[in-house]
């Protein structure tokens, strides 16, 4: 009787981290932060003429783009949600929300008066590839300086990243 315990004991363990695993590796990301590369150019293009068509042209552009997707990391995207919503009256960063709020609270990015706020619901920024999750994109003279790939063995680095390069 003690030894059925002791093996259903191991054989919930052993399912236990195997779950925890699973869980880990769909938060993970292949990259944390990537500087300005050759592919930058072409990304940074395409970046400034998004923010044209939907910002217009300003003579000073955002210190950062914050992306903001429902897919990858669940309590990632919970967490940068919350820290984009810091930055809703923020002229120096602009947010792109490309969520329905299914699986993130995005009601502080909903008011009509933000005027830094994009809800991408055609998905125009996700076909831009630029990124395909949620992300902090920085920019310097128009131009991609990095991107920082939102993910959970990193979030807590992020973002205080984020915040010092925003202020």
């Amino acid at each position: 009787m003690i030894l059925k315990k002791q093996r259903l004991n191991s054989l919930k363990l052993k399912v236990k981290l195997v779950f925890l695993f699973f869980v880990l590796m769909s938060c993970s990301s292949e990259t944390t932060n990537i500087p300005a590369t050759q592919h930058a150019q072409s990304k940074s293009e395409k970046l400034f003429k998004f923010i044209n068509a939907r910002w217009g042209n300003k003579q000073a552009g955002p210190k950062a783009v914050l992306v903001l997707f429902e897919t990858g990391c669940l309590g990632c995207n919970k967490a940068y949600a919350k820290l984009m919503a810091g930055f809703i009256n923020n002229p120096s960063a602009y947010i792109i929300v490309n969520a329905n709020g299914t699986h993130v609270d995005i009601s502080p990015f909903t008011a009509d008066s933000l005027t830094n706020v994009f809800h991408d619901i055609k998905n125009d920024f996700g076909k831009l590839k630029i990124v395909n999750h949620s992300a902090a994109i920085f920019m310097k003279a128009n131009e991609i300086d990095t991107i920082v790939s939102i993910n959970a063995q990193d979030f807590n680095a992020q973002e205080a990243y984020i915040m010092s390069r925003i202020k």
